[in-house]
């Protein structure tokens, strides 16, 4: 009996886990790669895949911008919670007077309004930029083909989901605002688990596009009904009762300055790599670009799981900064960037001996890239993880302040792919992703944050961070020799 009630707790604990509960969400969202892309190119034509590719596409602009609003606006959400009425950017916790430790529901309300106004904004400008790709591209690709009306109505099934969805997202930035992010995740999970399994349903029982379209867009429209439900029965429904659409000048410049900024900084981590993968597949040869495009996107993969025990609690943190609570606030940086950093280095030794076996295991056709690279591109991305972290540290605050730096990395990492060509082979483009980054951002995250927070270097980063890092060297050169 009690073995059964200390198993109910564990499962509980893990349920209400910001953490674990995201980590579920990633792995749910992954499915799409590799259950329901399998199927979709055993089963259509060249035409049709080309087709769902495109839809895939068409709302990554909208979806990229709604995102870093998203971001900024759960931030000002968090230092409403904290009792702030002032939602500007926050570059010194101790020079912001502390709230009364009670929610600001009427700035919270005003910040609420001008975010669905955003989003509308947002969502419409994606459905012109949509219908202009659709017109242009899909109108090319359907001009011989033996059934256009069906991918017509796919095209417009799935644009105006994603306006609807666009939209809603102020929904999910006041849950994680208000630190329901278990929540905001765990129903996320569930609802791309049930898209997925009914996806493959369908494909398994030989749909068409259509009906696929439909089937995965119909559960991705329950997805803002089932937050709306949620937030009735959160902080006694306050939220589900305010008005969507206020608009408010001091708001909307406490918000539009960091989302800009934030996007800038966001292309100088993400971004750059994008770009300079792109840039190389013109350079290259085919065995190369498929390699560093393969270890690259395994990379990214295992950095965006291993981040997820420190973007889980940013919520916290934001709330602790806006309070200036710089103690409290600082122990959990410092657990949270051992945890990550822990992680990413695990994964990427763990990478190199577990992924060349694998693909010869299913006798793949491109591989990863030499274990010595390997490695060594992990070790880059190791030393980058501090700056990413205190990079995130410093926007806590909806600060960024490196913006600057941030377009020089850009075009910097671009630059330096097409002078240098296919002359150092895969390395040249490795380099580029990373070295950029670490010689301009340099150590002044790492300051920034120190400053943002006044604390001493030692309580953010702990002396078992630097551990972590020799011991990721240390057994990559035992693998590298062995």
């Amino acid at each position: 009996m009690c073995c059964h009630r200390d198993v109910k707790k564990f499962l509980s604990k893990c349920w209400s886990s910001p953490t674990l509960t995201s980590w579920g969400n990633y792995a749910a969202q992954s499915l799409r790669l590799f259950l329901i892309t399998p199927l979709l190119l055993t089963r259509f034509d060249e035409t049709q895949i080309a087709a769902w590719f495109m839809f895939a596409s068409l709302g990554f602009f909208g979806t990229t911008i709604a995102s870093r609003f998203v971001l900024s606006f759960s931030r000002m959400f968090a230092f409403a919670m904290a009792g702030q009425d002032d939602l500007s950017t926050i570059r010194n916790a101790r020079g912001r007077p502390e709230g009364h430790g009670k929610p600001c529901w009427g700035v919270f309300a005003d910040a609420y309004g001008a975010l669905g106004i955003l989003l509308l904004l947002v969502a419409s400008l994606n459905l012109l930029i949509a219908f202009g790709m659709g017109l242009y591209g899909l109108g090319n690709l359907l001009e011989d083909y033996r059934s256009p009306l069906e991918l017509w109505w796919c095209f417009a099934i799935i644009t105006v989901s994603q306006f609807i969805s666009i939209c809603f997202k102020r929904y999910t930035a006041a849950l994680v605002g208000m630190n329901y992010v278990a929540v905001n995740a765990r129903w996320g999970m569930i609802m791309s688990l049930l898209s997925v399994s009914l996806g493959a349903i369908a494909l398994t029982c030989n749909a068409s596009l259509l009906v696929l379209a439909i089937v995965m867009q119909s559960i991705v429209l329950l997805v803002p009904l089932r937050m709306y439900l949620l937030l009735r029965r959160i902080e006694g429904g306050r939220v589900s009762r305010m008005k969507t659409i206020v608009w408010n000048t001091q708001v909307l410049k406490w918000a539009c300055g960091p989302t800009v900024k934030g996007f800038i900084t966001d292309l100088s981590i993400t971004g750059v790599t994008q770009l300079v993968c792109v840039l190389y597949t013109g350079i290259g040869t085919d065995s190369q670009v498929a390699a560093l495009l393969f270890s690259v996107r395994m990379a990214e993969f295992a950095g965006i799981m291993a981040i997820v025990p420190f973007t889980s609690v940013q919520p916290v943190m934001s709330k602790l900064l806006a309070a200036g609570k710089t103690v409290q606030l600082s122990s959990i940086i410092k657990q949270r960037v051992l945890v990550s950093v822990s992680l990413f280095a695990f994964a990427m030794i763990a990478g190199a001996i577990l992924l060349p076996f694998l693909l010869d295991l299913i006798d793949s056709n491109i591989g990863l890239l030499p274990v010595d690279l390997w490695l060594l591109y992990g070790a880059l991305l190791v030393c980058l993880r501090f700056i990413y972290l205190s990079l995130t540290v410093v926007a806590l605050g909806n600060d960024y302040p490196l913006w600057v730096s941030s377009l020089m990395i850009i075009f910097v990492a671009g630059l330096g792919v097409l002078v240098l060509g296919d002359e150092w082979g895969v390395c040249g483009p490795m380099f580029c992703m990373t070295l950029p980054s670490l010689f301009i951002y340099g150590l002044r995250p790492m300051k920034l944050a120190r400053d943002r927070l006044n604390v001493c270097i030692s309580q953010l980063y702990s002396k078992h961070v630097v551990t972590a890092l020799a011991a990721y060297l240390l057994i990559g050169c035992s693998i590298i020799y062995s």
